[in-house]
Protein backbone atom coordinates (compact mmCIF):
# COMPACT_ATOMS: atom_id res chain seq x y z
CA UNK A 1 0.00 0.00 0.00
CA UNK A 2 1.34 3.42 -0.94
CA UNK A 3 1.93 5.71 2.04
CA UNK A 4 -0.03 8.95 2.26
CA UNK A 5 3.38 10.62 2.71
CA UNK A 6 4.85 9.30 -0.55
CA UNK A 7 4.07 12.69 -2.09
CA UNK A 8 3.96 15.91 -0.09
CA UNK A 9 3.18 19.31 -1.59
CA UNK A 10 3.68 17.91 -5.08
CA UNK A 11 7.10 16.39 -4.35
CA UNK A 12 7.95 12.69 -4.29
CA UNK A 13 9.41 11.64 -0.92
CA UNK A 14 12.07 8.95 -0.59
CA UNK A 15 11.08 5.68 1.08
CA UNK A 16 13.50 6.25 3.96
CA UNK A 17 12.04 9.69 4.74
CA UNK A 18 8.49 8.38 4.37
CA UNK A 19 9.25 5.74 7.01
CA UNK A 20 10.65 8.39 9.35
CA UNK A 21 7.61 10.64 8.87
CA UNK A 22 5.34 7.71 9.70
CA UNK A 23 7.41 6.96 12.81
CA UNK A 24 7.22 10.60 13.96
CA UNK A 25 3.46 10.84 13.40
CA UNK A 26 3.05 7.71 15.51
CA UNK A 27 5.29 9.20 18.18
CA UNK A 28 3.47 12.52 18.47
CA UNK A 29 0.04 10.85 18.11
CA UNK A 30 -1.42 13.71 16.11
CA UNK A 31 -2.50 13.88 12.52
CA UNK A 32 -0.16 16.16 10.58
CA UNK A 33 -1.29 18.28 7.64
CA UNK A 34 1.33 19.72 5.27
CA UNK A 35 0.86 23.17 3.77
CA UNK A 36 2.91 25.28 1.39
CA UNK A 37 4.77 28.20 2.98
CA UNK A 38 5.19 31.35 0.93
CA UNK A 39 8.15 33.48 1.98
CA UNK A 40 8.99 36.38 -0.29
CA UNK A 41 12.05 37.33 1.77
CA UNK A 42 13.72 33.92 1.43
CA UNK A 43 14.62 33.68 5.13
CA UNK A 44 11.90 31.37 6.41
CA UNK A 45 11.81 27.80 5.16
CA UNK A 46 9.34 26.07 7.42
CA UNK A 47 7.01 26.31 10.39
CA UNK A 48 5.63 23.80 12.88
CA UNK A 49 2.23 24.68 14.33
CA UNK A 50 0.72 22.65 17.18
CA UNK A 51 -2.01 25.20 17.91
CA UNK A 52 -4.13 24.22 14.90
CA UNK A 53 -7.07 21.87 15.57
CA UNK A 54 -7.88 19.02 15.18
CA UNK A 55 -4.56 18.36 13.46
CA UNK A 56 -1.06 19.80 13.75
CA UNK A 57 0.41 21.61 10.75
CA UNK A 58 3.81 21.63 9.06
CA UNK A 59 4.43 24.36 6.51
CA UNK A 60 7.35 24.29 4.09
CA UNK A 61 8.67 26.15 1.10
CA UNK A 62 8.86 23.98 -2.00
CA UNK A 63 11.30 25.80 -4.30
CA UNK A 64 14.39 24.21 -2.72
CA UNK A 65 16.44 21.11 -3.67
CA UNK A 66 14.84 17.74 -2.98
CA UNK A 67 17.27 16.72 -0.22
CA UNK A 68 16.75 20.09 1.48
CA UNK A 69 12.97 19.77 1.15
CA UNK A 70 12.97 16.40 2.92
CA UNK A 71 15.34 17.71 5.61
CA UNK A 72 13.05 20.71 6.07
CA UNK A 73 9.98 18.51 6.58
CA UNK A 74 11.83 16.45 9.18
CA UNK A 75 13.15 19.64 10.82
CA UNK A 76 9.63 20.86 11.51
CA UNK A 77 8.37 17.39 12.48
CA UNK A 78 11.21 17.04 14.99
CA UNK A 79 10.09 20.33 16.53
CA UNK A 80 6.67 18.71 17.02
CA UNK A 81 8.48 15.81 18.71
CA UNK A 82 10.04 18.34 21.08
CA UNK A 83 6.57 19.63 21.99
CA UNK A 84 5.45 16.10 22.92
CA UNK A 85 8.74 15.41 24.74
CA UNK A 86 8.36 18.50 26.92
CA UNK A 87 11.08 20.82 25.64
CA UNK A 88 10.83 24.40 26.96
CA UNK A 89 9.24 27.38 25.21
CA UNK A 90 9.58 31.09 25.81
CA UNK A 91 7.19 34.01 25.91
CA UNK A 92 7.53 37.79 25.93
CA UNK A 93 6.09 39.69 28.86
CA UNK A 94 3.83 42.68 28.38
CA UNK A 95 6.69 45.06 27.70
CA UNK A 96 6.06 47.92 25.20
CA UNK A 97 8.39 48.02 22.23
CA UNK A 98 9.76 44.49 22.65
CA UNK A 99 9.30 41.87 19.95
CA UNK A 100 10.18 38.18 19.78
CA UNK A 101 13.84 37.87 20.77
CA UNK A 102 12.95 35.08 23.18
CA UNK A 103 11.34 32.98 20.46
CA UNK A 104 14.45 33.46 18.30
CA UNK A 105 16.60 32.22 21.18
CA UNK A 106 14.34 29.20 21.66
CA UNK A 107 14.60 28.46 17.96
CA UNK A 108 18.41 28.59 18.03
CA UNK A 109 18.71 26.32 21.08
CA UNK A 110 16.03 23.83 20.01
CA UNK A 111 17.44 23.80 16.47
CA UNK A 112 20.71 22.42 17.81
CA UNK A 113 18.86 19.29 18.94
CA UNK A 114 16.77 19.13 15.77
CA UNK A 115 19.78 19.39 13.46
CA UNK A 116 21.51 16.64 15.45
CA UNK A 117 18.45 14.43 14.86
CA UNK A 118 18.52 15.21 11.13
CA UNK A 119 22.21 14.33 10.93
CA UNK A 120 21.69 11.05 12.80
CA UNK A 121 18.90 10.22 10.37
CA UNK A 122 21.28 10.71 7.45
CA UNK A 123 20.28 14.08 5.97
CA UNK A 124 22.04 17.43 6.21
CA UNK A 125 20.99 20.95 7.22
CA UNK A 126 23.93 22.49 5.36
CA UNK A 127 21.71 24.04 2.67
CA UNK A 128 19.96 26.12 5.33
CA UNK A 129 23.20 26.97 7.14
CA UNK A 130 24.60 28.31 3.86
CA UNK A 131 21.48 30.38 3.19
CA UNK A 132 21.65 31.82 6.70
CA UNK A 133 25.31 32.72 6.15
CA UNK A 134 24.54 34.38 2.83
CA UNK A 135 21.73 36.40 4.36
CA UNK A 136 23.92 37.60 7.23
CA UNK A 137 26.72 38.59 4.87
CA UNK A 138 24.29 40.49 2.61
CA UNK A 139 23.38 42.93 5.38
CA UNK A 140 24.78 46.43 4.92
CA UNK A 141 26.23 47.52 8.26
CA UNK A 142 26.18 51.32 8.48
CA UNK A 143 25.62 52.00 12.16
CA UNK A 144 26.11 50.43 15.54
CA UNK A 145 23.02 48.51 16.69
CA UNK A 146 21.81 50.25 19.84
CA UNK A 147 18.13 49.27 20.08
CA UNK A 148 17.96 46.65 22.82
CA UNK A 149 15.62 44.21 21.10
CA UNK A 150 17.45 44.49 17.77
CA UNK A 151 20.79 44.01 19.52
CA UNK A 152 19.64 40.90 21.40
CA UNK A 153 17.89 39.42 18.36
CA UNK A 154 20.95 39.94 16.16
CA UNK A 155 23.28 38.50 18.82
CA UNK A 156 21.12 35.38 18.98
CA UNK A 157 21.05 34.98 15.19
CA UNK A 158 24.82 35.31 14.87
CA UNK A 159 25.31 32.93 17.80
CA UNK A 160 23.33 30.37 15.82
CA UNK A 161 25.79 30.75 12.94
CA UNK A 162 28.77 30.36 15.28
CA UNK A 163 27.24 27.19 16.76
CA UNK A 164 26.15 25.51 13.53
CA UNK A 165 27.94 26.87 10.48
CA UNK A 166 31.50 25.96 9.57
CA UNK A 167 34.39 27.87 11.15
CA UNK A 168 35.13 29.94 8.05
CA UNK A 169 31.56 31.18 7.71
CA UNK A 170 31.28 31.91 11.43
CA UNK A 171 34.55 33.87 11.34
CA UNK A 172 33.54 35.87 8.26
CA UNK A 173 30.15 36.81 9.71
CA UNK A 174 31.81 38.06 12.91
CA UNK A 175 34.31 40.06 10.84
CA UNK A 176 31.43 41.50 8.80
CA UNK A 177 29.85 43.00 11.94
CA UNK A 178 33.06 43.78 13.86
CA UNK A 179 33.86 47.24 12.48
CA UNK A 180 30.51 48.86 13.35
CA UNK A 181 29.42 46.56 16.17
CA UNK A 182 32.37 45.26 18.19
CA UNK A 183 30.22 45.02 21.34
CA UNK A 184 27.67 42.92 19.45
CA UNK A 185 30.37 40.49 18.28
CA UNK A 186 31.81 40.14 21.80
CA UNK A 187 28.36 39.49 23.22
CA UNK A 188 27.56 37.03 20.45
CA UNK A 189 30.67 34.96 21.02
CA UNK A 190 29.99 34.85 24.74
CA UNK A 191 26.40 33.76 24.13
CA UNK A 192 27.50 30.96 21.80
CA UNK A 193 29.96 29.75 24.45
CA UNK A 194 27.25 29.83 27.11
CA UNK A 195 24.86 27.73 24.99
CA UNK A 196 27.56 25.27 23.95
CA UNK A 197 28.76 24.83 27.53
CA UNK A 198 25.29 24.16 28.92
CA UNK A 199 24.05 21.59 26.38
CA UNK A 200 20.86 21.07 24.41
CA UNK A 201 20.13 17.36 23.93
CA UNK A 202 17.39 16.94 26.57
CA UNK A 203 14.46 19.11 27.70
CA UNK A 204 16.26 19.82 30.98
CA UNK A 205 19.50 20.80 29.25
CA UNK A 206 17.58 23.16 26.96
CA UNK A 207 15.85 24.68 30.00
CA UNK A 208 19.23 25.28 31.66
CA UNK A 209 20.65 26.65 28.42
CA UNK A 210 17.77 29.10 28.06
CA UNK A 211 18.10 30.23 31.67
CA UNK A 212 21.87 30.70 31.34
CA UNK A 213 21.35 32.64 28.11
CA UNK A 214 18.71 34.85 29.75
CA UNK A 215 21.23 35.59 32.52
CA UNK A 216 23.98 36.35 30.03
CA UNK A 217 21.77 38.61 27.88
CA UNK A 218 20.06 40.13 30.96
CA UNK A 219 16.55 39.74 29.54
CA UNK A 220 14.59 38.24 32.43
CA UNK A 221 12.75 41.56 32.81
CA UNK A 222 10.93 41.05 29.50
CA UNK A 223 11.19 37.33 28.74
CA UNK A 224 9.98 34.23 30.58
CA UNK A 225 10.31 30.46 30.12
CA UNK A 226 7.49 27.90 30.09
CA UNK A 227 8.42 24.31 30.94
CA UNK A 228 6.21 21.33 31.77
CA UNK A 229 3.36 23.45 33.12
CA UNK A 230 5.58 25.86 35.05
CA UNK A 231 6.48 29.47 34.30
CA UNK A 232 9.96 30.68 35.26
CA UNK A 233 10.84 34.32 35.82
CA UNK A 234 14.45 33.87 36.97
CA UNK A 235 17.36 31.45 36.79
CA UNK A 236 17.01 30.92 40.55
CA UNK A 237 13.52 29.51 39.98
CA UNK A 238 14.89 27.22 37.27
CA UNK A 239 17.70 25.97 39.54
CA UNK A 240 15.29 25.35 42.41
CA UNK A 241 12.89 23.44 40.16
CA UNK A 242 15.63 21.23 38.72
CA UNK A 243 17.10 20.59 42.14
CA UNK A 244 13.76 19.69 43.71
CA UNK A 245 12.91 17.52 40.72
CA UNK A 246 16.27 15.75 41.03
CA UNK A 247 17.12 16.75 37.47
CA UNK A 248 20.38 18.59 38.22
CA UNK A 249 20.99 22.32 38.28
Amino acid sequence: MTSEYAEILGKHISEKTVAEIERIVGHIQHQVVFERLEDENGVRFGQADWITFPHWTVRSVTDIPQHAFEANLLHELYHLCQVVEGFPQTATKNFPGVSAAGSILTSVILDLDVCDRIERFGLSSEYFFNRRYQQAMSQTIRFEITNRDDFVSMAICIAGIILQNNERQAREVCQHYQARNPRLVRKTRGLASTIKRTGNSTPEECLKSLAASYDYLDIWDWQLINFQGYTFLSSEQVSTFLSESHLGC
